[in-house]
């Protein structure tokens, strides 16, 4: 009888291995598809930048050419005031020029600066005198400019009988 009870054991410890064993790879395969899982993800999220997030919602970057024009610019202006100050001549001659060249600058700029204001001013008083000459065919805009022409001609534009 003890054999029969040491053979129950011995099966049952054989059956309780296998059964470890089965679930200990059925736990590991369960963590490398997650890890697989959260791979794919993390190459997802890494892949997806600022444009496709606004592509999501139906909206796109604005990319200005004046963003590159200006970045030249910005370039050009420094590699001139570098090249000016490692330039070989004294500090008092640099300066001078440099005050030279700002003072030209500036009155150039103070010069366009003027004009497109003054032909912005200009623009502005035709456009103006534009819209008024076309809101005289407008009954209730001729009222506004011109009370007493239109309280003669009457509201609807006609001259009364």
């Amino acid at each position: 009888m003890s054999r029969d009870i040491m053979g129950d054991v011995r099966q049952g410890a054989a059956e309780a291995l296998e059964k470890t064993e089965a679930t200990s790879q059925a736990a590991k395969e369960g963590i490398l598809d997650a890890i697989a899982r959260v791979s794919e993800i993390f190459q997802a999220v890494r892949g997806f930048g600022m444009d496709d997030a606004l592509s999501t919602v139906g909206l796109q970057r604005k990319r200005s050419p004046m963003l590159a024009l200006s970045m030249l610019g910005v370039g050009i202006a420094c590699g001139a005031a570098l090249g000016v100050m490692l330039a070989p001549q004294s500090g008092k001659k640099l300066r001078g020029m440099l005050k030279t060249q700002f003072n030209e600058l500036f009155e150039k700029s103070e010069e366009k600066v003027a004009g497109v204001v003054d032909s912005t001013v200009a623009k502005a008083k035709d456009t103006v005198e534009e819209v008024k000459e076309k809101a005289k065919d407008v009954p209730v805009l001729r009222r506004a400019l011109d009370p007493q022409e239109f309280a003669a001609t009457g509201t609807n534009g006609r001259t009364p009988r």
